[in-house]
């Protein structure tokens, strides 16, 4: 099958050109007649495909528990990307984690080759039974793509129509569903990223017995995050980057709440992030008193950043990975949307970023505009904010910050 595989890849490469549908009329056959979609002799094995960033895999965490719950002794494998991989590495869940790269809007003409290299070394050998891809959203055509080329004889993901559910006009995109058996639909009252995950379980008939997230760190990454702070007794982690400009809270804002806060509660704070935020970790350093701010962005890894928010006092920041990294941990939290109360109409299930990925489950403080400004508040955009600096978000006043942190200190603590 390896070898039929790799011819195909080559005519790909050759013209530039994929078609899956020719994919699946060229292999279908051939998977068949090797057996791989034959039902299993002995153990289930089972293929968990995510692809995406660290915000969804934090959440896709009670997922990955409740299915060994369901599958306490088949063999189960989980495919990430390297950015990802760290916070999975120590999952007590999974039987194998592997690594592939993939970045997101890459073409297919570009990713096919080196999936179906992939799949041949690491998949292809298992003999899977079943793959799940539970991405509800964005481009699912990758992991489609996976699960087919895995050789599962069961191929289960979220369906393309699901977000027909919301509204019949939308514009449906082929992300490849025929390549799955089994395509599941979400039900619409299902809003949150973590229950859909959960609910592709329930969809094939398994128990949820539990629904909390989870972070899977070591002694190590409590060390390291210790040394890193100095070991400091009680400290604030402030999240100032994000994946977008638009999610930014402004950092003149940021100066005048994080000041009001030291004066009165004198916790310090720790600024985690990539390289990326070491300048504006670096500015508000020099504006904030000696001794109240340790800028550590570009110093951790992922996971020592997700033990210095687990060892935290309270997570402060932007809507991003991080942000449910927190709320796995039950670090209290106070976070920043960009997305108004008052908007333009839109379906909260598709196009509402504060209900599909809220903290989960967690003591947290969520505070929004109360209304879009210009243009965004009669655009459906994702995320409420359709500019590409802080909009929107610059509207919250430093002192609803302060005021959360007065809040989160009385009653999370």
């Amino acid at each position: 099958m390896e070898a039929v595989l790799r011819k195909f890849a080559r005519k790909v490469i050759l013209s530039q050109r994929f078609s899956p549908h020719d994919m699946y009329a060229n292999l279908e056959e051939k998977f068949q007649a090797y057996g791989y979609r034959e039902a299993p002799h002995d153990i289930e094995k089972i293929l968990i495909i995510s692809l995406n960033a660290i915000g969804d895999n934090v959440l896709y965490s009670a997922f990955v528990r409740e299915l060994r719950k369901n599958y306490p002794r088949s063999y189960i494998a989980m495919l990430a990307t390297p950015l990802v991989y760290p916070l999975l590495e120590n999952c007590p869940y999974v039987n194998k984690i592997w690594k592939l790269e993939y970045a997101p809007h890459e073409s297919v003409t570009d990713y096919f080759p080196r999936f179906v290299e992939f799949a041949c070394q690491h998949l292809l050998p298992q003999s899977f039974n079943l793959s799940l891809c539970v991405q509800w959203s964005d481009d699912k055509r990758p992991m489609n793509l996976l699960a087919y080329l895995s050789g599962a004889r069961q191929r289960v993901g979220i369906s393309d129509k699901s977000i027909m559910a919301y509204n019949e006009n939308f514009r449906l995109i082929d992300q490849w569903e025929f390549l799955l058996t089994q395509p599941v639909m979400t039900p619409t009252e299902l809003t949150h990223e973590a229950e859909r995950a959960l609910y592709v379980l329930k969809a094939m008939g398994k128990n949820i017995t539990d629904t909390e997230t989870e972070l899977w760190l070591d002694n190590t990454d409590y060390y390291n995050a210790a040394k890193l702070t100095g070991g400091l007794s009680s400290y604030i982690v402030l999240g100032i980057g994000a994946g977008a400009a638009n999610r930014k809270y402004p950092l003149d804002k940021w100066l005048l709440a994080m000041r009001e806060i030291y004066d009165r509660y004198q916790l310090p704070f720790v600024i985690c992030g990539g390289p990326g935020e070491k300048e504006d970790g670096d500015f508000l350093t020099a504006q904030m008193p000696e001794g109240s701010l340790f800028n550590l962005a570009g110093k951790t890894s992922l996971r020592e950043t997700a033990a210095l928010i687990a060892g935290a006092y309270c997570y402060m920041g932007n809507v991003t990975g991080v942000m449910h990294m927190a709320a796995a941990a039950h670090t209290p939290l106070i976070t920043l949307f960009r997305e108004a109360q008052m908007r333009a109409e839109a379906p909260a299930g598709v196009f509402s970023e504060s209900t599909r990925f809220a903290p989960w489950q967690a003591k947290a403080v969520v505070l929004q505009p109360d209304k879009a400004q210009g243009d965004c508040l009669h655009t459906v955009a994702y995320g409420g904010c359709k500019e590409d600096y802080p909009h929107c978000i610059a509207q919250i006043d430093p002192q609803e910050i302060v005021q959360a942190f007065a809040y989160a200190a009385k009653h999370f603590h």
